[in-house]
């Protein structure tokens, strides 16, 4: 009986663990609906090149200050512009949109934890 407890006491936890993140799909309109590509965990800071994508669907919670860091190349080599908090301490009712700044023109992006560095560009 014990070993049961603690098998629901880890589902449970897990299940709380997965709750805590915030998803993000890169898409063609301003509206976030058409050509949405695949959803991507916003505390994974790689380089994600989305060259003409127009609005980002965030779809979860995260408890951490989440910046979005725009880059002219599609290696994320330098940064051209950073958006501040654009998932702060929130829980969506429903999928939120964010607008891309149309200039400058940003290749790739990635998402970062904490407060924008200057930029280098």
């Amino acid at each position: 009986m014990p070993s049961i407890l603690k098998n629901l006491a880890l589902l449970a936890l897990l299940a709380n663990l997965s709750l805590a993140a915030t998803f993000a799909q890169f898409c063609n309109d301003l509206l976030c609906n058409e050509g949405c590509g695949i959803a991507v965990d916003v505390n994974n800071p790689g380089c994600l090149t989305q060259f003409g994508r127009k609005s980002i669907k965030f779809t979860g919670k995260n408890f951490n200050t989440v910046n979005l860091i725009a880059s002219p190349g599609s290696t994320c080599d330098c940064q051209t512009y950073c958006e501040g908090a654009i998932v702060q301490n929130a829980i969506f009712q429903q999928d939120n949109c964010f607008v891309i700044r149309s200039d400058p023109v940003a290749q790739s992006f990635r998402f970062i934890d904490g407060g924008c560095p200057d930029d280098q560009c």
